[in-house]
This record gives structure tokens, sequence and C-alpha cells, in this order.
């Protein structure tokens, strides 16, 4: 059986892609017309395991998850590991004896229910799905019940060896006994896996707590703990000799997002989505606000705040309002990806030829098999 459920050709093609991708990125360029200034696309770039920046901003936004929420909101962190029942590997082949209407009802989302109908074999993307539906049910329940008291969450999906992957969940809670009681409660309806409520290898406090493998309330520096779940799973590329291994290669290979997180609720009573901070972060520099930390900390934990700002997803127009520089900015596209399946020139409209100052200069013969780009606003 191959580790992961990666074949040596799987990691063999994501490793070419990859450092295809990593090529093209170094020799794309941007040309600044009125200075002829060059940016190459790396420079702006922010992929995994491609771009060290990356690294950075993840660590940068876990730090700051735990410090307001622990320190500002005094909320207690609980570690949820959400795992998927051991018939699940069977399900990969189309095996579902062990499975029935009332459990497909409860642990699979509608839109894959129809392979249950048909005997279909699930494949991992499915089982990350369904891990997923699973916590958004979970978490639907909780803001019905608590729909004033807001919470935040970070969210990382690991590989067992078979493939099946599973969640591992960082939520931040007020620190309220029936809250707590009632969270438990629905993560043991929601994720009725066997594991998850295990409390073998336990302290005897834990124990008394009531905490089980896969609700613990009690993790000692949970940050740190989340975060090695996160490193373990990418390494950045620094030039052509860099090599993944099957670990690496199964987020690749099969388009798992390796880190969720739900967006900070600001004093305003809005959620601070990080597409704010990056499309800012170069005001904030000449403000003397060297991360998002110290952004999020002055302008947001205080009684008033110095930036306001609109998103309207259906368009992606995105306008912000920095008060300490007098200034509003606005962007036509939410988020930018730059798909690489097409005519480049149409793919950097929005952010190159529309502002008429940046234009792109790259080897077509580069421009083949690799990875979208995800990359940060370069014009102010």
């Amino acid at each position: 059986m191959n580790k992961y459920s990666i074949s040596d050709d799987d990691l063999i093609y994501c490793q070419k892609k990859l450092l295809k991708t990593f090529t093209f990125q170094k020799c794309a360029k941007l040309k600044n017309n009125s200075n002829d200034e060059k940016l190459s696309i790396f420079d702006i770039s922010y992929n995994a395991n491609i771009n060290i920046k990356y690294s950075y901003e993840l660590l940068n936004i876990i730090d700051l998850y735990g410090s307001y929420n622990q320190c500002i909101l005094t909320y207690i962190p609980i570690f949820i590991t959400i795992t998927l029942d051991g018939c699940y590997r069977r399900m990969l082949k189309g095996d579902y004896k062990e499975f029935n209407e009332t459990r497909l009802n409860n642990e699979i989302p509608k839109y894959l229910r129809y392979k249950y109908d048909l005997k279909k074999p699930l494949n991992i993307k499915d089982c990350y799905n369904i891990l997923n539906y699973q916590h958004k049910k979970m978490r639907d329940r909780y803001l019905n019940k608590y729909k004033n008291i807001c919470h935040d969450f970070i969210k990382v999906p690991e590989p067992h060896k078979n493939g099946v992957p599973h969640l591992h969940c960082l939520w931040f809670v007020p620190n309220d006994e029936n809250l707590i009681k009632y969270l438990r409660k629905i993560f043991k309806e929601c994720c009725p896996a066997p594991q998850n409520h295990t409390q073998k290898g336990l302290s005897k406090e834990q124990i008394l707590k009531g905490d089980t493998q896969g609700f613990q309330t009690n993790i000692n520096d949970t940050c740190a703990y989340i975060t090695k779940y996160i490193f373990k799973t990418f390494r950045n590329i620094h030039n052509k000799d860099y090599k993944i291994n099957k670990l690496h290669a199964w987020y690749i290979n099969y388009k798992i997002r390796r880190f969720t997180r739900s967006h900070l609720k600001t004093c305003n009573n809005y959620r601070f989505p990080i597409i704010v901070y990056r499309k800012i972060r170069h005001h904030l520099i000449n403000l003397g606000y060297k991360d998002l930390s110290d952004c999020f900390f002055a302008f947001f934990s205080n009684e008033k705040c110095f930036i306001n700002y609109n998103l309207n997803r259906k368009k992606g127009d995105i306008y912000i309002n920095i008060s300490l520089l007098g200034k509003t900015i606005s962007y036509t596209k939410q988020q930018t990806i730059i798909n690489h399946y097409g005519d480049n020139n149409k793919i950097y409209k929005q952010d190159i030829i529309k502002n008429n100052t940046y234009v792109l200069d790259y080897d077509k013969n580069l421009n083949k098999d690799v990875y979208d780009i995800y990359y940060h606003s370069f014009v102010s």
C-alpha cells in the first residue's frame, strides 16, 4: 500500500510541477513603465512550499489568535480532533456494508450521498469534505445557541498513514461551564467516530473534566501545539535540488487546504479578514507597525477603530479607509488568484494592465503545467 495514498509517480509529478512553478516565479518579471524597475513574481507570491513568507505569515496569525483571544478576551482554548470511523477506509473501495441511512444523513453532506446509493468509492478529497461537513455542523449548532457570543478557530488537516485525513481544530471560547458542556455535547453528536470519544491515555484530571482524545481543555501552549501540525506538512523550496516527501505531496496532490481560520472579531463588531491586512500592510509599515499582531492590537482592540473596510464578495470589490493616513484604498478584486492555464494578459488585467504601471515579461515556454500563484497586491 502506498504511504498516504501517494504513489511514487504522484510524488514525482508533484515535485516536478512544484519546481516548474518555482522556476516560473523566479523568471517572470514585472517591469515598471515609469522607472524600468523589475520585480519578480516570486517577490510578491505567498505560495506554500515555495515562498517562506507564507510560513512567517502563518506564524504571525497563529500567535495573534492565541494572544488576542487569551489575553484580551480571556477566552480559553479547546483542542478538538475530528477523526473518521474505520469504515471509511473500506468506503474508499466502495464497501458500504457497515454504513446505513441514519449514519448517511448524519455524517455525509448531501452532494456526496449519491455515492452511497450507487456504491461508488469515496476518494481522499471526499473524506476531507466529510470532516469539514461535520465541523461545520458543530459550528452551526454552536452559533444557533450562542448567537451573540463570538468564537474563533484554527483548523488543520493531517493524513493517517493510509491517506484518510483527520482534522486538528483549536477553538477559543468564553470560560463558561455551560457553554463548554454544550460544545462537548454537540461534538459528540456531530463527530460520532468512537476514536473521538475514547479517554484512553488521558490523565485522571482530564477524565474528571470529561475530556476525551478528541476534546481536550487543558493542553499547554495550544498555539505551539497546533503549529507543529502545520509546519511538518510543507517545506520551502530554495533551489532546484530541494525535495518534497509523500506527506508534503498529499496536500498538493489532493488539493487539501493546510490551514483554515475564522475571522477575528474587531471592536466595531466586524470580522477582520486577512485580505484587509494584506492590502494595507505596506501602509502600516510606514506607520511603524511591523506585523499583523501590532496592527490588530493597535487598531482593533481599542474602543475606536482607525481602519474601516467594506467587502463586496459578489463583485470582489474592497474599500478600506485608514483615518490615520486620511486616505481610502480601493481594489477591484477581493482575492487575487493567478491561474496559469490561459492567456496571461487576461490573467493580470486587474492588477497590471488596468493601472498601466507594470508590464509582465515572461517566457511562455516556462508557463506550462504550473500551480496557481497566490500573491499580495504590490501597488499602493
